[in-house]
């Protein structure tokens, strides 16, 4: 059981077990060579969970705000960036 004492509450976490982190844990495979939009999808809903579970104090508020600027914004600079370099080729 983890502690999550830090958020004011024992017992497991609700955000941090449910998905892979490393690459070892999740593999990419010849099928999905490029999942990486995927895993930033992924980590921008755990971030969220997060956020959600902070305590609503000044500090909270101000870290949960920070954290879901921060933490949400890879997945959207990803795409971006994915359809740049697909315009790129076409020319």
């Amino acid at each position: 059981m983890a502690d999550t004492s830090i958020l004011g509450r024992q017992g497991p976490s609700p955000v941090l077990s449910e998905y892979p982190i490393s690459n070892k844990e999740c593999p990419m495979t010849k099928e999905k060579e490029f999942d990486l939009q995927d895993r930033l999808v992924d980590f921008a809903v755990r971030i969220i969970k997060l956020s959600e579970v902070l305590p609503e104090t000044k500090a909270g508020k101000h870290v949960s705000s920070q954290i879901l600027r921060s933490g949400t914004s890879p997945a959207p600079n990803y795409g971006e960036a994915q359809s740049v370099e697909t315009t790129r080729k076409r020319k």
